[in-house]
């Protein structure tokens, strides 16, 4: 399966990957058995367990994207 990285997907369903994902982990499932479907390099799920166990699910929320606005 080619690693996407999730790029065919909108904003929403990445964050809901993310945190389904990370949720899977703490309930005892193998990162690599979690994120090997998903389509994501394994480095992510570390990534945003690291994530998770700073900031909690709210680090894992998609950001906003800002504006850029020319001079």
């Amino acid at each position: 399966m080619e690693k996407t990285g999730g790029s065919k997907l909108n904003r929403q369903a990445r964050e809901a990957l993310r945190l389904l994902a990370v949720q899977r982990v703490e309930a005892g499932e193998s990162p690599e058995a979690v994120i090997q479907p998903l389509g994501f390099r394994r480095s992510s799920i570390y990534v945003w367990l690291a994530i998770y166990r700073e900031h909690g699910l709210d680090g894992l929320r998609s950001k906003p994207i800002s504006a850029v606005r020319p001079n």
